[in-house]
């Protein structure tokens, strides 16, 4: 019978620590009999205490992240914008009609080329005046600076100009078929590039040194 005392003893024992346990107050060590009473005891006595800590906000610490990230956007934004100025200007500069593109001086130019063009009717050789494309505040990207017949082809970007296009900044008539007034059914019209005749015509591509000769000669 004592032994079953001892061991009920213990049983009461182990119950009463475990109810300890999970009943104490980790702040003063106080024991309750359930956990609504510890919680309204940890309300009461020490809602300051099992509060957290707000940490102080780091205003230099916000600054300086908000000035790399807006010196960060303000690099990437220009180099945007300089890309997409230089793809832009090159579009333009690649799809613009020559006869109204005004490339405006010599300065920034990735394309310059030369020809030298002669047109001769009938045996006697037409003049090419200068200044050709060229009027106050104006320079189209095909050009005469002097009357000897030399063409200066400029722009912005590099890309194909044709014969054609200097007739139409020239503002005259020159296809196939004829130059100036000049028709093929009052006579014949032949296009020779470097000494060999073309059959390029008006979509003869201007190319650099190339020496050009258009010659018409009527029917007797």
């Amino acid at each position: 019978m004592g032994h079953l005392n001892e061991l009920i003893k213990k049983k009461i024992n182990k119950f009463i620590l475990k109810m300890e346990e999970e009943f104490k107050c980790e702040i003063c060590n106080r024991n309750f009999n359930s956990r609504e009473s510890l919680e309204q005891h940890n309300l009461a006595k020490h809602s300051e205490s099992t509060k957290k800590e707000k940490k102080p906000i780091n205003t230099k610490k916000i600054r300086k992240w908000a000035i790399f990230i807006i010196v960060f956007a303000g690099i990437f934004l220009l180099i945007y914008w300089s890309i997409s100025g230089a793809v832009n200007e090159n579009e333009y500069c690649a799809n613009q009609i020559a006869a109204e593109m005004n490339i405006g001086s010599h300065q920034n130019l990735k394309n310059h080329i030369h020809q030298d063009l002669e047109i001769i009717i009938d045996g006697i050789q037409q003049a090419i005046p200068s200044n050709v494309g060229i009027a106050p505040g104006i320079m189209r990207p095909i050009h005469t600076h002097d009357s000897t017949g030399e063409i200066h082809v400029e722009g912005p970007c590099v890309r194909d100009f044709t014969l054609g296009e200097f007739f139409n900044i020239w503002n005259k008539e020159f296809d196939a078929t004829k130059i100036f007034d000049k028709t093929t059914e009052n006579g014949t019209l032949n296009l020779y590039v470097n000494g060999q005749e073309s059959t390029e015509f008006r979509n003869l591509v201007l190319r650099e040194g190339s020496e050009i000769s258009i010659k018409y000669t009527s029917n007797k």
